[in-house]
């Protein structure tokens, strides 16, 4: 079998993110003539009756909530009668689903570098005082990184508030299926170590381990790609955005695909 390459690769990408996140890098994808297929690997199901529990935690009046992912942002938005609390947030994704529900104290501890669990530590310990109240850390019941701990460590008061479950999906769509398997897929993007792995437990399910090879992983981060190159998914290739963000992604993808990004 001829070997693929950028240039013969069918420029179609599967995007693992849920619909609301991916529409926005499918618009931008559209422009360059490349189809999206967007395939969340995960369910975000919501917790019923956390109004008692978000109304006990204002009662205390944190100094902040701090907000890993913009499900954490929709699901608190749903829950919290306040938009002037103070909201932490992961990144520049974050802030504008923030926004967009109305809150107006808004800190986004992402860099021009990227965004990550990590970052928001470091900011929180930059701008907050462990002396002058707690802090509440919004997300799902699995949450990426250790930030409560971390906080705990350097003195922080720090309670979690879980507000939603993301569950793995089961099965692949049949369009998902039919793009892998007649090798129409060029690309797919993973934002982290659950759904790369989610989506490598579906590819073995539905017998498509060996299409892995007609497609290019491009991965959020470091760590996700370094799964994957010990993984037994024999992918095309598996690149790694330059820094945590998504413009960085979106540039990665497209050099893969040997495009050059338009200016805005």
């Amino acid at each position: 079998m001829n070997k693929t390459t950028p240039e013969t690769m069918p420029k179609k990408v599967l995007i693992t993110r849920p619909k609301q996140d991916a529409r926005g890098l499918a618009f931008q994808l559209d422009q360059y003539n490349i189809e999206s297929l967007i395939e969340p690997m995960l369910e975000i199901v919501p917790r019923e009756n956390n109004h008692q529990e978000i109304h006990r935690l204002l009662a205390k009046n944190p100094q902040a909530f701090l907000v890993t992912s913009a499900n954490g942002v929709r699901s608190l938005a749903e829950m919290c009668p306040r938009r002037d609390i103070c909201l932490v947030v992961v990144g520049p994704i974050t802030e504008s689903v923030a926004r967009k529900y109305g809150f107006s104290n808004i800190r986004n501890a992402g860099t021009r570098f990227g965004a990550n669990v990590e970052l928001l530590a470091d900011y929180v310990r930059r701008s907050f005082s462990s002396t002058k109240g707690m802090l509440v850390h919004v997300g799902g019941s699995v949450v990426a990184g250790k930030l409560q701990l971390w906080l705990q460590r350097d003195g922080f008061s720090v309670e979690r508030l879980t507000l939603y479950d993301a569950i793995e999906v089961t099965e692949l769509s049949i369009e998902a299926q039919t793009a892998i398997s007649n090798e129409q897929l060029g690309a797919v993007i993973f934002y982290s170590l659950r759904t790369a792995e989610t989506f490598n437990t579906l590819l073995k399910k539905h017998q498509l381990t060996e299409k892995a090879s007609c497609i290019a992983a491009i991965n959020f981060s470091h760590q996700i790609g370094a799964m994957l190159k010990e993984c037994d998914i024999p992918y095309a290739t598996i690149k790694v955005a330059a820094h945590p963000n998504q413009a960085e992604v979106t540039s990665c993808l497209l050099k893969h695909f040997n495009l050059t990004k338009k200016a805005s």
